[in-house]
């Protein structure tokens, strides 16, 4: 898989290559397995991806519609603009761009207009994601001196450091009422999942493994009951939130990316390199590719997709 890497301090921060936001209502392409998504809005069926145009040098962030065309391309810069979010409404999108000189957080309208910094400093920020009722984003950043997890308002405004331990906390996911993350860290030895509250409280370890496996792409389930994950050979792994039902649910060993839960709590939809959109069940069983074209040029891929009709 291939992967942007920042480093931050002693550590390493990934950040996807191609990272893949989508957005589907009845009607598309995609129709196994069956699911009954929320209202969308009308930017809904639409993917906002990022990726290297023709004869480019530096990431760009786009989107197209769910067949695959009516491609838009939303930045135009010399400079790195990918990771892109969207927000809950689907009016905002989140990235990470160094424009101004350093990785820092930004957002945009779907269009690509009304840019907005919101965050400054001279470490890198990154790995935006909103709360479900688009008032906060969280993200991970070493402005204080480790990777910790920090949330501000969408216009960048009341920063915390959540977290705040001496330790590498990374890939936050928001849990579907926004009362608590999961979030991965080594502040035991080796990189496990743990959940806490929204403020930092009442923090429980969920994995206990003897080697460091370096767990990323946390997701909750719509109903708050189990987290996924990607981690050793970036299978795709499950837990249950009290720390059960440890399982790799696709156990492939091969180059998967992103994924998202689907409405039914039952089943997820991930990215392969070889298959494109995939949804398998949450035990492993009732593996099946889904018709969702992507773009020749962006065929090869590692994927982050976060929302599917309102749930990230």
């Amino acid at each position: 898989m291939t992967l942007k890497q920042i480093h931050v301090g002693k550590s390493v921060v990934s950040f996807a290559l191609i990272s893949i936001s989508v957005v589907l209502c009845p009607g598309t392409s995609a129709q196994t397995p069956t699911m009954t998504p929320p209202a969308c809005t009308p930017a809904a069926n639409k993917i906002v991806f990022d990726g290297y145009p023709d004869e480019e040098t530096a990431e760009e962030i786009f989107t197209m519609n769910g067949e695959g065309e009516n491609i838009m391309r939303l930045t135009n810069n010399t400079v790195e603009d990918f990771n892109p979010e969207w927000s809950p409404d689907e009016t905002r999108i989140a990235f990470v761009s160094n424009r101004d000189g350093n990785y820092e957080i930004y957002t945009m309208n779907t269009d690509g207009t009304g840019v907005l910094r919101l965050t400054t400093n001279n470490v890198p920020d990154g790995d935006p994601v909103w709360s479900s009722d688009g008032m906060k984003i969280a993200f991970i950043s070493q402005r204080s001196g480790d990777n910790d997890i920090y949330t501000m308002n969408p216009d960048g405004s009341n920063l915390i450091n959540i977290t705040n331990n001496p330790s590498n906390d990374i890939y936050p996911a928001w849990s579907p009422d926004g009362t608590k993350f999961a979030f991965a860290s080594n502040r035991d030895g080796n990189y496990e999942i743990y959940t806490m509250s929204s403020t930092g409280r009442y923090v429980t370890r969920l994995t206990s493994n003897s080697v460091d496996a370096f767990y990323n792409d946390l997701s909750w389930s719509p109903n708050d009951r189990i987290i996924a994950f990607r981690g050793k050979h970036e299978d795709i792994y499950r837990v249950n939130i009290d720390g059960t039902g440890f399982t790799n649910i696709t156990n492939t060993k091969l180059d998967t990316g992103g994924f998202i839960w689907l409405s039914d709590n039952d089943h997820i939809v991930f990215v392969t390199t070889v298959e494109g959109l995939v949804s398998i069940r949450i035990d492993g069983t009732d593996r099946s590719p889904l018709d969702i074209p992507l773009p020749d040029r962006f065929s090869s891929f590692d994927a982050s997709i976060k929302q599917l009709c309102g749930f990230i």
